[in-house]
Parts: C-alpha cells; sequence; structure tokens
C-alpha cells in the first residue's frame, strides 16, 4: 500500500510542480510581424523530426464507387437459401376465400 502511496505521490509533485516561464527579450511596443510571417507561421509547413521511421509503403486502393458497384467474387458453394419460418402460421391464418 505504501508503493502506491509513494507513487500517487511523486505524481501529484510533478503534475503541481511549479514552472517558470523564459524571460523574453525586451521590444518595443511598434514593431509587429508583418501579415507575411503571421500567413507564415501559421499556415506554413511545420519541420519534422528526422529520426522518424520512413513510411511504409501505400497499398493500392480502389476506388469508393467500385466498392459499391464492382462484381462480387462468389463463392463455388452456395449455401442452401433459408428456410422461411412461419410459413405455416402464415398458411394457418390466411384469410379464407370467400367465392363456393
Amino acid at each position: 500500500m505504501g508503493f502506491f502511496t509513494a507513487g500517487a505521490a511523486a505524481v501529484l509533485r510533478g503534475l503541481l510542480a511549479h514552472e517558470e516561464l523564459p524571460v523574453l527579450p525586451p521590444t518595443s511596443e511598434h514593431t509587429r510581424p508583418s501579415a507575411s510571417a503571421l500567413l507564415a507561421l501559421l499556415f506554413g509547413p511545420e519541420p519534422l523530426p528526422s529520426d522518424l521511421p520512413p513510411a511504409p509503403e501505400a497499398t493500392p486502393r480502389r476506388a469508393s464507387l467500385a466498392l459499391l458497384f464492382a462484381a462480387e467474387p462468389l463463392p463455388f458453394d452456395l449455401p442452401p437459401a433459408p428456410r422461411r419460418h412461419g410459413r405455416w402460421l402464415a398458411w394457418l391464418l390466411a384469410a379464407e376465400p370467400l367465392d363456393p
């Protein structure tokens, strides 16, 4: 029990640890980044770390409409058609013909 309590205390200390932000150099209030710099910051490509493994080869995919409308391969031995249960009940409860 003491092991779990010590672990929980360590996690809480890590979560509630005091962090300080780095001090930024003073800048004048009149300098603003240009609109192109802001757009480049927002929409520019993000540099990725170089230690990532290479991406796997893409497998060829079928088009979405081909998935809907393409012919499906059928097995040679088709299973028997399902039997309709309750056919005798429909025969029993069917309306009787009124013509003699």
